[in-house]
């Protein structure tokens, strides 16, 4: 989910959580309910993304303190910190924007950023799905998720690219679903692709790295978080910049927290 909402996935087809990124650089093809409707935050000359400025261009909330959000029928997730855009939320989740920023770097004169600085974006976000209709069938065990994320990877990688409405293709770099993570129910999701940013002038190559984690609550839902980061390939900032960005991921992965799934007959009894 994004400023426009992706599909809710299919039983057997690969791992698109993309719409989130495409929304963020490169438009949408078609407007999404009104009750989701926004520009593209994209941050245009010196406002950098996720500043309260560009919040409000594009019609978001800003948030100066952390945002804890309940989760229908689920549980609760943290978006830590303060400086946060909510730019995006339905009853299935939310999308929110965050600055990427480089520690001490001097102020520029006249507040104007580099083309690396305004394309280094972070988006977080999460939906919710009902367990049985997220795969198709609801996966109940641990080893049926990963398996299921597994497939998602794989088939993502052996397509290659990433169609976009008004560019050409997203190159898929990588893409790989890692072992559950020791005491939770999640499953990590990592995929690296690259492509021209429409838009941009110049026009530059980014990177595009998205983090995703699968948290199972078995009979009831599968939790996607995810975090993309878009930033110009080559950067040589580029990791320093977002150093403070993959700290905020690592608190909202593990902010994630389950309400008790509905006892049964058969376990009342």
């Amino acid at each position: 989910m994004s400023a426009c909402l992706p599909p809710r996935r299919r039983a057997h087809g690969p791992a698109l959580p993309l719409a989130l990124t495409l929304a963020a650089l490169a438009g949408c093809a078609s407007a999404p309910p009104a009750a989701t409707r926004s520009r593209a935050p994209l941050a245009e000359g010196g406002v950098r993304a996720g500043s309260p400025e560009n919040c409000a261009a594009i019609h978001g909330t800003y948030a100066t303190t952390p945002v804890r959000v309940r989760l229908a029928e689920t549980g609760t997730v943290t978006l830590p910190g303060p400086g946060w855009c909510i730019i995006a939320d339905d009853n299935t989740g939310f999308t929110a924007m965050h600055a990427v920023e480089e520690p001490g770097a001097p102020a520029r004169p006249g507040g104007a950023l580099s083309v690396n600085e305004r394309l280094h974006s972070a988006l977080f976000s999460v939906r919710v799905f009902r367990a049985a209709e997220y795969f198709g069938a609801a996966p109940q065990t641990l080893a049926t998720l990963h398996q299921r994320v597994a497939e998602d990877a794989a088939t993502l990688l052996a397509g290659r690219t990433v169609p976009r409405p008004d560019a050409p293709p997203l190159s898929v770099v990588a893409a790989s679903a890692g072992a559950p993570i020791a005491g939770t129910g999640c499953v990590p999701q990592r995929i690296e692709m690259e492509g021209d940013v429409a838009g941009a002038a110049p026009p530059v190559t980014a990177m595009r790295i998205v983090t995703s984690r699968y948290c199972l609550n078995p009979g009831v839902a599968v939790v996607e978080l995810q975090v993309t980061e878009a930033f110009v390939k080559g950067d040589p900032d580029a990791d320093h910049r977002a150093a403070g960005i993959r700290r905020l991921a690592d608190d909202f992965f593990a902010s994630l927290t389950f309400t008790a799934p509905p006892r049964t007959d058969a376990a009342r009894d």
